[in-house]
């Protein structure tokens, strides 16, 4: 399996020449799906209508395929003045504990809910300062909060790879989707407690609980009312905003990422399905990670679609002044749009000014600078609801790999058809227009620098070695692909060893490689949101390389353009395996590297997100494509050992 990144530290000293290449196209394929929006108010490019979207909405998080396991246990209760605390273990999916505080107004009820799901406030969680001001000014005000730690944080967190785990991908889960379950999961559990009015049950979340209660409101119509704060934006500036340049989060964020989101509609479109239900968007003016242009355009969007059905009058939006996250203006606007929609009032109460709980870090990572630094470890807390934290990492990718060994055991051999939908559409072809800049002869080789504009705003740079052979013995040609790109590649010992023994050479900087070097997590996670992730854009490049060989004219040395092959190395070894599937041109290939896709599902792993597209394991494993390819040679896992004997059956597969 790869070893970890491919790539080499030389790639951080100079920034490449077309660093700006492949952003620049994520971008514009952002911006040309949110076009596709009907102007009088249709739907995504994937839907047609409100019942369509929500269906391709939870596809997109995996929310039918969690195995669930509702669960639920009352561990204390803590009375406060106005209200009650009752700490509560639940469970929405299997393995994966939820901590959470339920604060209970007192006086008659049934009273009015809410479910708060924090966003990244890591160390906390729900038992931040100010998650803690806002739940317990609701509750002083007649509103139960049921607030939990959300996935990787609080109680559930053990160190800093949080909400990082690739392998739930590869069998269609999402960490998002995950997400919202426990949010559904808590809407169940107040449906079902006598002291909770079940017709009035509302989420709120700011930040990343806000990303995650959109969903969450617009699939769950016992959700009445929903306040989305501090979160929303549109998808292109989500993208350029919120993500390029700053790492999604130090490259482990993946719970932003949702696959497909841009085919299933805008954020105005989907945010407008909570209607009739009532809707509060709250932004603040100070906040660049999520600028308040982004949001006045969502804002301006949900006005046209509900104005057109009647129903504007279920939706409202604030500005507030200020940063990121509940600070005290926030809190009080949010606050009191829930209690005039759930309770019918306006606030009686004021914040007491203090909370109930103490925090369990007394610096977390968002208030520490060099003066103030990060404490270095938490503190007891009456708050807790477990006996200790526990990591959610591992329960998330058993999950995953419980779900991997049904789906190999349910997997229908591979298909052209297949194929086609596991890796998504391709563009038309466009003329490559190959241009040689630059032309060397070796002792042992000549050698070529070329391009090659694969389609539209995407140029590869290339270079081809060719054998000093002129006969009529033609060469063999070998396209050999590395996450470094054409100059890591010519150092491999597989090239080498190819040149020596007369092959002719391709070696391309695909997308995002070599030349066109960018962050590879950014690029991947960003990818994942369009109708064609990095995964598919890299076997197009491959696949127009095979188109350039196929068509190469010369008047000079020739290549036996019936025997061209594909190596991948590293985490390009599946790019190479699904180039060759695709491409029946493609006489033989190797994956140098890879042996299945069910051994990447760990816990941690730094290897490119590109490899966990969406649900491809419903569609087929590694040897499960090895066949499809067959009777061509296809290879998975060569040691080093065994590349002179692969590169001889690439060469001559009728005598291997």
């Amino acid at each position: 399996m790869p070893k970890g990144p491919m790539k080499s530290f030389a790639e951080l000293l100079t920034e490449p020449p077309r660093g700006a290449m492949v952003p620049d196209f994520v971008l514009k394929r952002a911006a040309e799906l949110a076009a596709h929006s009907s102007p009088s108010g249709g739907f995504g490019p994937a839907t047609a209508s409100r019942s369509d979207l929500k269906r391709h909405l939870r596809d997109a998080l995996g929310l039918d395929r969690i195995e669930q396991d509702r669960k639920y246990s009352g561990i204390d209760r803590i009375a406060a003045d106005g209200f009650d605390v009752e700490k509560i273990v639940y469970q929405a999916a299997r393995g994966l504990q939820v901590p959470a505080l339920l604060y209970l107004p007192h006086g008659k009820g049934p009273h009015p809910a809410v479910v708060h799901p924090p966003g990244h406030w890591m160390e906390d969680a729900k038992l931040a300062a100010n998650i803690q001001s806002f739940n317990q000014y609701l509750a002083s005000n007649g509103i139960a909060v049921l607030c939990y730690d959300t996935l990787g944080q609080g109680e559930r967190r053990i160190g800093w790879h949080q909400h990082g785990q690739l392998a739930p991908l590869l069998v269609g889960l999402t960490s998002l989707g995950l997400m919202v379950n426990d949010s559904l999961a808590g809407v169940d559990l107040l449906d079902q407690r006598d002291e909770i009015d079940s017709a009035r049950i509302g989420i709120v979340g700011a930040s990343g609980g806000g990303f995650s209660s959109i969903f969450a409101s617009v699939l769950d119509e016992r959700i009445s009312v929903a306040a989305i704060v501090c979160m929303v934006n549109t998808h292109l500036s989500q993208i350029r905003d919120a993500a390029f340049g700053t790492g999604w989060d130090s490259w482990v964020d993946l719970c932003n990422q949702l696959p497909t989101l841009c085919t299933v509609g805008t954020v105005g479109e989907i945010l407008s399905c909570v209607s009739p239900r009532q809707l509060l968007v709250a932004n603040a003016t100070e906040d660049p990670g999520f600028p308040i242009g982004g949001a006045r355009e969502v804002v301006h969007e949900i006005r046209r679609l509900l104005e057109r059905e009647g129903t504007d009058d279920t939706f409202d939006y604030v500005e507030v002044p200020g940063g990121h996250g509940l600070l005290p203006g926030m809190r009080h606007a949010v606050a009191d749009f829930l209690i005039r929609k759930l309770v019918g009032t306006q606030a009686c109460s004021s914040e007491s000014g203090h909370v109930l709980f103490n925090p369990q870090w007394e610096v977390p990572h968002n208030r520490s600078s060099a003066e103030l630094p990060q404490s270095a470890g938490p503190v007891d807390s009456t708050g807790t609801c477990l006996p200790q934290p526990i990591d959610s990492n591992g329960p998330v990718v058993e999950l995953a790999k419980r779900r991997a060994d049904l789906l190999r055991k349910q997997r229908s051999p591979v298909t052209a058809d297949g194929l086609g939908r596991a890796l998504g559409p391709f563009p038309e072809r466009t003329p490559l227009a190959a241009r040689v800049t630059n032309h060397i002869s070796f002792p042992d080789l000549h050698a070529q620098r070329l391009t090659l504009s694969t389609e539209p705003g995407i140029t590869l740079d290339v270079v081809f070695t060719l054998p000093l052979n002129w006969s009529d013995h033609l060469a063999p040609v070998l396209i050999v692909l590395d996450e470094g790109g054409k100059g890591e590649a010519a150092k491999l010992t597989e090239v080498r060893h190819a040149q020596r023994e007369g092959w002719a050479v391709l070696l391309p900087d695909l997308r995002g490689t070599g030349e066109s070097a960018t962050s590879e997590f950014e690029m991947a996670t960003a990818a994942w949101m369009l109708d064609r992730d990095l995964l598919n854009q890299r076997v197009w490049d491959t696949i127009r390389c095979v188109d350039f060989l196929s068509d190469r004219y010369s008047s000079a040395q020739q290549i036996d353009k019936g025997r061209i092959a594909v190596w991948g190395t590293g985490a390009l070894g599946l790019v190479a395996l699904l180039a060759a599937a695709m491409d029946r041109r493609v006489a033989g290939v190797v994956a140098r590297d890879l042996q299945t896709l069910e051994e990447l599902m760990s816990s941690e792993r730094p290897i490119s997100p590109m490899l966990f597209r969406h649900n491809l394991l419903e569609s087929f494993d590694l040897p499960e494509l090895a066949d499809y390819i067959s009777p061509r040679m296809a290879m998975l896992a060569i040691d080093d050992d065994e590349v002179g004997s692969a590169l001889a059956k690439l060469r001559s597969p009728e005598t291997a």
